[in-house]
């Protein structure tokens, strides 16, 4: 590439070479992560204690061959500390939802939220899903399911707990920041009876 060239001119032409690379590069990973690729739903609804899905719902259907498990139970929300749902991932396979405290709590960079605004997360899967690092401790959910319950650590910063089922051939997992078992069941149940 550079015999018979004297050596500064051979290096300037590589760094040129890496910097046209480098600004190619970063716009080619910017096109494919743009404003319009985060998508926020506001969750919770002044008038009603229970979540509102309206719009996220129409978004997963439109997207997924999963049948959705949305709880209508999540705990610690009102008109005063309202969540949003941050749509992760859709495809027909499966689905991954993050819940964040405000609508503020999501960026393209970091879709699943900031750690101090996280609330949780949503999944539904037609292949098995992977939880957090822990002992899974069987537990019995509504309509006779038995499920298993992952609980949290803590160091500088509290990890999720997670609740995690089969129905209907499906996999489903739902994650609260710092839950309790007795929580995550509950949240678990109201999705699974959810029409």
């Amino acid at each position: 590439m550079c015999s018979g060239r004297p050596r500064s001119s051979c290096l300037a032409t590589i760094f040129i070479t890496i910097a046209l690379c480098y600004s190619t590069c970063a716009k080619t990973a910017n096109s494919q992560t743009t404003k319009k690729d985060l998508r926020v739903f506001p969750v919770g609804r002044a008038s009603h204690p229970e979540p509102d899905y309206v719009k996220l719902r129409a978004a997963l259907l439109a997207a997924t061959a999963v049948p959705l498990k949305l709880p209508t139970f999540l705990p610690f929300i009102d008109a005063a500390n309202p969540i949003a749902a941050s749509l992760v991932s859709v495809n027909q396979s499966g689905y991954e939802i993050a819940l964040g405290w405000g609508e503020g709590c999501f960026s393209v960079d970091l879709p699943s939220g900031a750690g101090a605004c996280h609330y949780g997360m949503i999944r539904g899967s037609s292949g098995t899903l992977i939880e957090n690092e822990g002992r899974r401790v069987p537990v019995n959910l509504t309509d006779g399911i038995r499920g298993y319950f992952v609980g949290f650590t803590c160091g500088a910063n509290c990890d999720d707990a997670a609740i995690g089922w089969t129905q209907g051939g499906y996999h489903y997992s739902i994650s609260l920041k710092a839950g309790s078992e007795k929580e995550l069941i509950k949240v678990a149940n109201s999705a699974i009876t959810q029409q």
